[in-house]
């Protein structure tokens, strides 16, 4: 199920690859984001340390997987690959396929390499173990999916030219764009009466993403975004060579793991903040959040605010304003007060480098000090869906420990964020 916090996948990958039991790592799916790939980039990166290799296959149909997180998992995996059918069909197997000495381990299922495919979603999944060589049949009508995919025609591994090739050819979307593609979390959509057609399924958030893996891990190449009909310089790099299933071969050579990007960036699925409110009904956000994720605040903002006096200074704004559903809950988690459809007046006020929002008192009187936000991006008309949680509640305190970064304190206590 996930959404509930309980058998995520995510959860069994992490521990099947950090169990000791496994040298080799086959994983495919539909589609990434980096939202995926940044949460398992360092249980990847600790296999191959320790002398294993992984291998990934993504599909790119439907332009559903990102240029940032094809360029992270080149970073992780020994080597990627990627699947495209041309329209005839889409390419959408979802698997991992673990292998050690003495055992064997396939997880499939509906899970996309995404935060919601390893964490949110509600998805279904079986995990199959195989003790080897007893069982070694079976486990190589498995190994078949992997090498078959490999084999295909429509495989092909990727290099860091490839990766430029597809991004400029329109194949995969940028993350870090203004209207990329967001996630689908909920709408205020309402029926006669006002009220939801859907109630809003209240989510277990998912992991914090590792701050030393969020990066966009490459810059984007230059020529993008292309100002006419796109020409590939060169096709793309044919003939995927599969890889041993099993441990690494003696005396050939693996890429080392590249040291993971240490310069946030990456399209995250929500940002959770504690937040200090002030009488105004202002509450200040994060420009250090804002620096390593633009593209999720829509920044650089293209409007600029009305001086209150003649001859005043405007400051840039977000317009329009962006739409969201808030939602604030109890130390005990109870809810106390939601409003739908608000428009959320978003301001950059440049002399203090400061990100501001402007709550209506209905919602400000309701948050106390240092209670936290967790802030996703919302869908059907709804730029975000944002939750409150005061100090005390079970909630508050899982999304405390997701807040790994530290912002400047200026003159009190340093507030704490990060990125779900």
């Amino acid at each position: 199920m996930q959404y509930g916090g309980k058998d995520r996948y995510l959860t069994a990958l992490r521990g099947s690859l950090n169990s000791g039991d496994f040298t080799t790592m086959r994983l495919a799916a539909a589609y990434a984001k980096t939202s995926g790939v940044a949460r398992i980039f360092d249980d990847v990166s600790a296999l191959r340390k320790r002398g294993g290799n992984a291998g990934l296959i993504v599909g790119i149909d439907q332009k559903g997987t990102s240029y940032q997180a094809l360029s992270l998992a080149m970073q992780a995996f020994n080597e990627v690959h990627v699947s495209h059918t041309g329209g005839g069909g889409t390419f959408h197997p979802k698997f991992c396929l673990l292998a050690g000495p003495v055992k064997a381990q396939l997880i499939v299922g509906s899970h996309n390499l995404t935060c919601g495919g390893l964490e949110t979603n509600l998805e279904a999944g079986v995990v199959l173990t195989y003790e080897l060589p007893l069982e070694n049949v079976e486990f190589q009508e498995a190994d078949a999916m992997w090498t078959n995919l490999l084999a295909a025609s429509f495989t092909k591994q990727l290099s860091p030219a490839s990766l430029n090739t597809l991004l400029l050819a329109g194949s995969l979307f940028d993350e870090s764009a203004k209207g990329a593609k967001r996630s689908n979390v909920g709408s205020s959509a309402q029926g006669a009466g006002g009220a939801l057609i859907f109630p809003r399924v209240k989510l277990t958030p998912p992991s914090a993403i590792p701050k030393g893996v969020l990066a966009a891990a490459a810059p984007l190449p230059p020529g993008y975004p292309p100002a006419g009909p796109f020409m590939p310089p060169a096709p793309v790099v044919p003939g995927a060579v599969p890889l041993p299933l099993g441990p690494v071969v003696p005396g050939v050579p693996v890429a080392p793991p590249l040291a993971a990007p240490t310069v946030a960036g990456a399209a995250a699925l929500a940002l959770v903040i504690q937040l200090r409110p002030h009488d105004n009904g202002e509450i200040f956000l994060s420009m250090s959040a804002v620096k390593q994720n633009p593209a999720f605040f829509d920044f650089p903002f293209t409007g600029n605010t009305t001086p209150k006096k003649l001859g005043g200074v405007a400051y840039p704004q977000r317009v329009p304003d962006p739409v969201v559903d808030v939602t604030v809950y109890s130390s005990t988690g109870a809810k106390l007060v939601t409003q739908l459809a608000y428009a959320l007046n978003t301001v950059y006020y440049k002399p203090k480098s400061e990100l501001r929002v402007t709550m209506t008192s209905a919602i400000r009187d309701h948050i106390s000090n240092l209670s936290i936000l967790h802030m996703q991006i919302g869908s059907g008309g709804v730029d975000y869906i944002m939750d409150v949680y005061n100090p005390g509640s079970a909630d508050y305190a899982m999304l405390l420990a997701s807040c790994n970064q530290t912002m400047p304190g200026g003159g009190s206590a340093p507030r704490l964020f990060g990125w779900v």
